[in-house]
């Protein structure tokens, strides 16, 4: 199979690699990666800004959905052919998050999503959205998670309300599609004109460029409403 990996930090340093297609032990499931989806937390790690000390070579990326290939002894749960996100942080089942859980994360202490296959345990594995492409599912292991967390289950949001989105990473993009189907207003910002389209067309109802309006969180949108941080 190919792979990327990491062999020395730098993005010039990643290579391809041509490695055995691994087998699934006891409890693992094997998966045939259809789409990776590339975020922040990626860049640093492939640059050694997180996890220094990380055990090279390491295929990076921490999101990812795919096809079941296989499964190993004890597996019930999955069968071949099951479209299938892998899950960040591997150990976290239920429950509240806790230092614990974040033993294993893939991408991290775990190998990453950037191959043509993975084995992973039956447990770190969530069935994909049937009403979603693999490219698309791809990306809520970690920046779709990341922005329900905060936005639902932290912030309660309700129909009404608005959010600020900053920039047009991952989580915010996520977070901008997530609050307008909430029935919330959303104002997003950006430093770049050819992305406030975009940023339109995912429903934003207003956009400022944070790059020529130096005063923006000054700025007011929706009548009385001003956004100011201190």
């Amino acid at each position: 199979m190919k792979a990327v990996q990491i062999k020395q930090f730098g993005v010039e340093h990643l290579a391809i690699a041509d490695l055995p297609v691994p087998k699934p032990a006891k409890g693992e499931v094997l998966v045939r990666m259809k789409a990776a989806a590339l975020q922040y937390l990626d860049l640093i790690v492939i640059n050694g800004a997180v996890m220094p000390d990380l055990k090279l070579p390491h295929i990076p990326v921490s999101e990812g959905a795919g096809i079941v290939e296989e499964t190993g002894e004890g597996v019930s749960k999955w069968k071949p052919g099951d479209r299938v996100m892998i899950h960040f942080v591997q150990e976290w089942i239920a429950g509240d998050p806790h230092p614990s859980t974040n033993a294993i994360r893939t991408g991290l202490q775990a190998q990453g999503t950037l191959t043509e296959y993975i084995c992973i345990s039956a447990e770190a594995l969530v069935r994909s959205p049937i009403n979603l492409t693999d490219e698309e599912a791809s990306t809520l292991p970690v920046s779709g998670l990341t922005a329900w967390t905060n936005l639902v289950t932290l912030a309660g949001i309700r129909a009404g309300q608005t959010v600020l989105t900053q920039g047009t990473g991952g989580v915010s993009l996520a977070a901008l599609q997530f609050a307008k189907a909430a029935g919330a207003k959303v104002i997003a910002t950006t430093g770049s004109d050819d992305k406030r389209e975009k940023l339109k067309q995912l429903g934003a109802d207003e956009v400022i460029n944070y790059k020529t309006n130096k005063n923006w969180s000054e700025e007011q949108v929706f009548g009385k409403l001003v956004i100011r941080f201190n």
